[in-house]
């Protein structure tokens, strides 16, 4: 199973998160926003 990140830079940080509606919001709000399907860590499970 995959699950999808989004980032953006916002001043000096950046952010990552999975919640969409943070992502909307970000782009709502006029910034780069970038997505990636990634896996999870099998050793994590």
């Amino acid at each position: 199973m995959s699950e999808f990140i989004w980032q953006w830079t916002k001043g000096n940080k950046r952010v990552y998160t999975t919640q969409v509606e943070l992502a909307e919001q970000a782009m709502k709000d006029g910034l780069f926003v970038m997505g990636a399907r990634v896996r999870p860590n099998p050793l994590e499970s």
